[in-house]
């Protein structure tokens, strides 16, 4: 049976969501949740799907089993916390949080609520990442040493919200290599060097 999902925050990315579960057997789009009506609501009519500018009108319709929120940042947190309290399960974009004890809340609140946690952080699903780790794991690329990342790709380069304007604190940055960190933390070859060179030790940060 198909998981009823709500998509909160119909930007760029939110109705990349949308695309990319159409046609799913094991999740449907049935409910949008986005502040700006007007612009919205030719998107929502040309889907068939039911629109709503508040949060709440999802977390209070018992027919929804999840929420995606594509929503900006400062606002995982409490939208978070939110869906667990109304027994929804959650896949958040990144960041997760803007701060470890946000971040914190909103896994207790999860597992307190029984509702399963999904982060947008899925390229370390990517074939070619699972491979590496597996090959680092099996022992075929001997004892890691050192990690080095680069991105090099076009993927992003006429997307209009990245290409122009100011740039912020987290645009580009999060636009790539929130990916090359988490796929870093993935392969765990910071922690392969620890446990080579224990003598680092003292100089690693914690």
């Amino acid at each position: 049976m198909a998981v009823k999902t709500a998509v909160v925050g119909l930007g760029w990315w939110g109705r990349e969501h949308v695309r990319s579960v159409a046609g799913s057997t094991k999740m449907e789009i049935v409910h949008l949740v986005g502040p700006d009506l007007a612009t919205a609501k030719p998107y929502a009519e040309d889907l068939g799907l039911p629109l709503s500018a508040e949060y709440e009108d999802v977390l209070s319709d018992d027919r929804i089993d999840a929420v995606i929120l594509a929503t900006p940042h400062d606002l995982h947190t409490k939208q978070v916390i939110a869906a667990a309290k109304a027994g929804k399960h959650v896949f958040t974009e990144k960041p997760f949080a803007m701060s470890k004890a946000d971040a914190e809340k909103q896994v207790a609140a999860c597992k307190e609520a029984g509702v399963q946690l999904g982060i947008g952080l899925i390229q370390r699903f990517l074939q070619p990442h699972h491979r590496i780790k597996q090959l680092l794991e099996d022992g075929q690329l001997g004892t890691a040493l050192h990690g080095d990342a680069c991105v090099s790709h076009d993927v992003l380069l006429n997307i209009d919200h990245l290409a122009e304007g100011p740039v912020t604190s987290t645009s580009r940055w999060n636009s790539s290599h929130r990916h090359t960190f988490d796929r870093s933390v993935h392969l765990d070859v910071g922690a392969r060097q620890k446990s080579i060179r224990p003598d680092l030790q003292p100089h690693i940060r914690k």
